[in-house]
C-alpha cells in the first residue's frame, strides 16, 4: 500500500526551488509500459498523455502491449488508435495484423492508423477498401490513402469519388495534402489539414509545421476552430518560440475566452517563464476553469515568484484547489531537495535565506518549519523517508531537535547513519533555542 505523502518545498535565497517527497511521489517516474497502462485505463480522458512521451518509446510500448494481447473490451481499439496518434511507422507491423478483424470498428481503426503511420507498403492493405460496400470503409480508406504523400494514388481516389460523389470533398482534401507534402510546403500542409477532422496529424510533423501554426494562431481572420487547434498543438510541442503570440492572446480581453484559456495552458506547457507576471492575476479570475489553468501553468513555469500567490489560494472556494496547488508546488521545483541538502551537509555548508513549506497528507499547508511533522518519518520503514527527515532537521531544526536523530545514528543504512551523525553535530553546534 502506498505511503501517504508529505511534500516539502524549499525556496532558496537564489530563487531556485527544491522539493522532497516523504512517502509516495505525487507523480511517479513511470516506465513507458506503465504509462501505456495508465493511459489505457481511461483512454478518452488521458490520451493527451501520449504527447508527453517520446514517440519512439511510446510506439514501442504500445506495440508491445498490442502484441501481448489479453485485452479489456476497449483496449484493442484504443491501442490501435493510440499507435496511429503517435504516428511512427515502426508501430505498423503490430497494427496491420488486425486488418481482418471481425469487428468493423477495429478494421476502421486499423485503416485510419495505417494511414497515420505512413508506411508505404500498407497502401496495398488499404486499397481494397476503396471498393467496399460499406460507405464508411470507403470514406476511411480515402482519408488514409491521402496521408501517404503519393501522387500516384490520386487517380484511384478520384475514381472512387466518381462512384460516390459524397467523397468528392475528402478527395479534394487528400489532393491538397498530397500536393503540399510532395512540395514540402508545410504552410500549405497546415492549411490543407488543420480545418479537417484529421488535424492532429499535423503534430507528427510539428518541427516543420510550428511556424505556420504560430502564424495561424496570430491571424484573427482565421476561424476560432483553426486558432484553437493551433494553440493546442503549440502547447503539445512545448514551443517556447511561440511566446509572443501566446502572451498577446492572453493579454487581449477581446480575444475569445476559450482561446485565451488555451493560451494560458500553453504558456505553462511551453514554460514561458517571462509570463509569470501575466498569469498570476488569473488566479483571481471569476471563472473556475481559468483559475485552475493558471494554477497548473504557474506550477509548470518553475519560478519562485509564483509560490506565494499559489499558496494564497490554498483556502479559496473551501479548499477545492488544494490538490491542484500541491501538484503545482511540486512541479515548480527543478532541484532534488535530497541532493541539495546532502551536498550542503557533506560540505558542512550553511543554508541561508531559505523559505520552507510543508503540505501534509491531509492537505494542510504550513509556511514555516514544523519539526513535529517530521517526527513520524524518522521511524518509518522507508529509508528514503528517514534520510529526508534527518536532512530537513539538520538545516531547519533547533538544537533541542538533535535528540530526535539518536535512533538514526544506529540505522541499518550506513548513509543514514552518516547523515544523522553530521546532522546531530550540526544541531548541537547551534546556539540556545
Amino acid at each position: 500500500m502506498p505511503l501517504p505523502t508529505l511534500l516539502v518545498v524549499i525556496v532558496f535565497g537564489t530563487g531556485e526551488l527544491a522539493s522532497l517527497e516523504l512517502g509516495s511521489p505525487l507523480e511517479p517516474d513511470l516506465l513507458p509500459s506503465a504509462r501505456v497502462e495508465l493511459i489505457l485505463a481511461d483512454y478518452e480522458l488521458r490520451r493527451d498523455l501520449l504527447r508527453e512521451m517520446d514517440p519512439p518509446d511510446a510506439s514501442e510500448a504500445l506495440a508491445a502491449r498490442l502484441q501481448r494481447g489479453a485485452f479489456r473490451p476497449t483496449d484493442l481499439l484504443h491501442l490501435i488508435q493510440a499507435l496511429g496518434t503517435v504516428g511512427m511507422p515502426q508501430g505498423s507491423d503490430a497494427v496491420e495484423k488486425h486488418i481482418g478483424d471481425s469487428n468493423p470498428a477495429i478494421r476502421l481503426a486499423v485503416i485510419r492508423s495505417l494511414g497515420q503511420m505512413g508506411k508505404f507498403s500498407n497502401i496495398a492493405l488499404i486499397r481494397p477498401y476503396l471498393q467496399d460496400a460499406d460507405p464508411e470503409f470507403r470514406r476511411t480508406a480515402v482519408i488514409a490513402l491521402g496521408k501517404f504523400a503519393k501522387p500516384e494514388v490520386i487517380p484511384e481516389l478520384e475514381a472512387t469519388a466518381s462512384r460516390d460523389p459524397k467523397l468528392i470533398p475528402l478527395v479534394q482534401d487528400a489532393k491538397r495534402r498530397i500536393d503540399a507534402m510532395t512540395k514540402e510546403d508545410y504552410s500549405a500542409f497546415v492549411d490543407a489539414v488543420i480545418g479537417t477532422h484529421e488535424w492532429e496529424d499535423i503534430y507528427s510533423l510539428f518541427m516543420m509545421a510550428w511556424h505556420p501554426l504560430v502564424d495561424r494562431l496570430s491571424d484573427k481572420q482565421q476561424s476560432l476552430a483553426v486558432r484553437m487547434r493551433a494553440v493546442q498543438m503549440i502547447g503539445w510541442g512545448r514551443m517556447r518560440r511561440a511566446s509572443q503570440a501566446l502572451t498577446a492572446i492572453v493579454a487581449d480581453p477581446l480575444e475569445p475566452p476559450e482561446l485565451r484559456l488555451e493560451a494560458i495552458v500553453a504558456l505553462g506547457r511551453c514554460r514561458i517563464r517571462s509570463s509569470v507576471g501575466q498569469l498570476i492575476p488569473f488566479l483571481n479570475a471569476p471563472e473556475q476553469s481559468v483559475q485552475l489553468a493558471a494554477i497548473t501553468s504557474l506550477g509548470q513555469l518553475g519560478v519562485s515568484t509564483a509560490i506565494e500567490p499559489l499558496v494564497k489560494k490554498w483556502n479559496d472556494r473551501g479548499g477545492i484547489y488544494r490538490e491542484t496547488i500541491r501538484l503545482a508546488l511540486r512541479r515548480s521545483c527543478s532541484l532534488s531537495g535530497t541532493e541539495a541538502l546532502t551536498d550542503l551537509l557533506m560540505k558542512d555548508a550553511a543554508l541561508t535565506e531559505a523559505k520552507i513549506y510543508f503540505v501534509d497528507p491531509s492537505l494542510n499547508l504550513f509556511d514555516s518549519f514544523r519539526p513535529g511533522l517530521l517526527d513520524p518519518w524518522l521511524l518509518v520503514p522507508s529509508s528514503p523517508a528517514r534520510r529526508d527527515a534527518a536532512l530537513l532537521l539538520a538545516f531547519f531544526g533547533r538544537r533541542t531537535d538533535a535528540a530526535k536523530l539518536d535512533p538514526l545514528r544506529s540505522d541499518p543504512d550506513p548513509l543514514i547513519r552518516d547523515l544523522a551523525e553530521r546532522a546531530a553535530k550540526r544541531l548541537a553546534a547551534l546556539g540556545a533555542p
